[in-house]
């Protein structure tokens, strides 16, 4: 990983450009995992709070299923930043332009 000097790069309006689409793409790399694990999460809050709200003891099933789906929504968020981080080192950003 190489060292980028913050100030160069927000100096210079062309460099700042490129680097803001750099970081896009990188997080555009995880994004679709990032959706997955913010809807299973969603869900599993979701039933966590029905099942509170209606007063309702809870059963085994329901408390698999909602540890399954918020252990499945951090495995996503896992995996979404693993391909964010696997991209920036595969695409490394070149302050000169260089491709």
């Amino acid at each position: 990983m190489q060292h980028i000097d913050p100030y160069a790069v927000m100096r210079n309006t062309e460099t700042l450009e490129r680097y803001r689409a750099h970081n896009r793409a990188a997080w555009a790399a995880g994004k679709p995992f990032l959706g997955v694990a913010g809807g299973l999460v969603c869900l599993g809050l979701l039933l966590f709070f029905y099942g509170t709200v209606t007063h309702r003891p809870p059963a085994l099933a329901t408390g698999v299923l909602v540890s399954g789906l918020m252990a499945l929504g951090g495995a996503a968020f896992v995996i979404s930043l693993a391909r964010v981080a696997l991209y920036i080192r595969r695409h490394p950003f070149d302050p000169r332009g260089g491709g």
